[in-house]
């Protein structure tokens, strides 16, 4: 646990909160973590899981600017003093959240992309007798130390503007949000899509071109979210759970649910070497892919081939649930839940989707009935939350 995590835990059961637009609230649709709008798989959800069957529940991560933030949390514990958090800090409280406020009995599988998946693993390990199976995409039980340098590498980034000030900035990271644009553009697209210059495909016409888009869509992000979220990655590592004494494969011997491991070979942040290592060590995996479900174009490449995961993530795992399927029979523990760079299922009463094209807007329908038509549907808008914990120590 990082120093000063429960802070930021206990604001989220505390302080979260979801107003209803002068409608009643749902109680089983208010989230703690907002979907981050750029969540690769978002888009092919429903079509490998029918949502009028799986309540379907996107979630953030600590540090990601959607959640406790160093940008959103009060002082003092707001920029650079926002505490240490970990991976494990993100499940616990949502199983905490889960369980004892929503009362989910058993979700059905905990899924994941990239830090995502980290938390599908995390779950598995901490709570091996409440998940039935996960589903890490692209992603890893542990940051190896190649993965720490190069996010060692990208935070150096931004600390080596002059604006840094240790984290407390006297201005916008200009230099440090070009140095950290170029750092991105190198790992997230593959050696191949810089070789056949696919990067035109975009429309760009050099590799400049590549940095300018990546500059303008970093020169807003806050630059102690970032840090804080890639400290959270490089310190992952089920090993580290209580009992296994950094012993990363014991841990992975330990998990008891199904797993469907889908690395990929084109990532270059979570080698499939890495994955390969790691699966030889777990005792129920049902599936290994190593197809091109990034292609080329790397982790860009993803939003591209969402649909086809998530098919092949509900036929293997649900039981080739697709939309409009007739259900095979109720599930009564659990659903499915999908983590948003990071998630989590399980079945209810109903099941949210985003609305209305806004990244901070959600509508609550209630299942497709015998007529085919869903049930009234509630809007709620979310919020950040913020902490209400006086020592980061506590």
């Amino acid at each position: 646990m990082g120093p000063g995590a429960a802070a930021c835990a206990n604001s989220l059961r505390h302080d979260r909160y979801a107003r209803s637009q002068g409608r009643e609230r749902c109680p089983g649709a208010l989230l703690v973590y907002r979907h981050h709008r750029r969540q690769p798989l978002s888009g092919g959800v429903e079509a490998g899981i029918d949502p009028a069957k799986y309540f379907i529940v996107f979630t953030e991560l600590f540090g990601s600017g959607k959640s406790s933030s160093p940008s959103n949390t009060a002082k003092p514990f707001d920029g650079r003093r926002f505490p240490v958090t970990t991976i494990r800090d993100t499940v616990r409280i949502c199983h905490q959240l889960w369980f004892e406020e929503l009362k989910v009995r058993r979700p059905r599988s905990v899924v994941g992309f990239s830090m995502g998946a980290q938390q599908a693993f995390q779950w598995a390990v901490s709570y091996p007798d409440q998940v039935e199976s996960i589903v890490p995409v692209c992603g890893t039980a542990k940051t190896c130390h190649h993965g720490v340098v190069r996010l060692e590498s990208a935070i150096s980034c931004l600390q080596a503007d002059v604006n840094w000030n240790n984290g407390d900035l006297l201005g916008p990271l200009e230099n440090g949000a070009e140095a950290r644009a170029r750092h991105w553009a190198a790992w997230v697209y593959s050696q191949e899509w810089w070789r056949k210059e696919l990067f035109r495909d975009n429309g760009d016409a050099s590799p400049q071109d590549v940095i300018k888009f990546f500059v303008s869509r970093f020169g807003s992000s806050k630059a102690n979210d970032v840090v804080s979220q890639a400290r959270t990655w490089l310190r992952h590592d089920v090993g580290g759970s209580p009992g296994f004494d950094g012993d990363v494969e014991a841990a992975l011997r330990f998990i008891p649910a199904r797993v469907l491991y889908m690395p990929d070979g084109t990532d270059l942040y979570f080698p499939l070497t890495a994955a390969r290592y790691e699966k030889q060590h777990l005792k129920h995996t049902c599936l290994e892919t190593d197809t091109l479900i990034m292609g080329p174009r790397g982790r860009r490449g993803m939003g591209w081939q969402g649909a086809a995961v998530c098919s092949q993530i509900g036929k293997e795992v649900l039981g080739a649930v697709t939309p409009g399927s007739a259900p095979r029979e109720p599930v009564r523990d659990g659903g499915w839940v999908r983590a948003g760079c990071n998630s989590i299922w399980w079945e209810r009463d109903c099941f949210l989707t985003r609305g209305c094209g806004r990244s901070d807007s959600w509508s609550w329908c209630a299942p497709v009935s015998s007529s085919g038509r869903h049930g009234r549907c509630r809007r709620l808008v979310c919020g950040p939350v913020r902490s209400t914990r006086s020592s980061p120590g506590s």
